[in-house]
């Protein structure tokens, strides 16, 4: 399995290496997961507090930054996509875990913003 790179901005890189450490990955593993061809099996497998930062993983390593204002976007997308779904999920823990995401993508946003 060829693994994929992390996301170009350092920014990005902290946020989904945060996600696989949480989620319990190894950085290789981390790395396979990015790669995985099989997302919505390994989704619908997950534990419901692993689900969370996979849901992260995914969304991230699928973009990419190269500036700060280029991040400071994606972050921004990546907050609305995550309070979108947690909207959509009933279980508390996955609603919870998401809601939080979106808390430290805001975080993020409010440090790439500060002068």
């Amino acid at each position: 399995m060829n693994s994929a790179p992390l996301p170009s901005h350092p920014l990005l890189q902290r946020l989904i290496k945060s996600a696989g450490v949480q989620a319990g990955l190894t950085p290789r593993s981390l790395r396979e997961t990015i790669a995985c061809r099989h997302w919505e099996a390994l989704l619908l497998s997950a534990h419901p507090a692993h689900l969370p930062h996979l849901i992260v993983i995914r969304w991230l390593s699928r973009r990419d930054a190269r500036s700060d204002r280029e991040a400071l976007r994606l972050l921004n997308q990546g907050i609305r996509y995550l309070q979108g779904a947690a909207a959509r999920f009933d279980d508390p823990t996955v609603k919870s875990g998401l809601e939080e995401w979106a808390r430290d993508f805001r975080k993020c946003t409010d440090y790439l913003s500060s002068p």
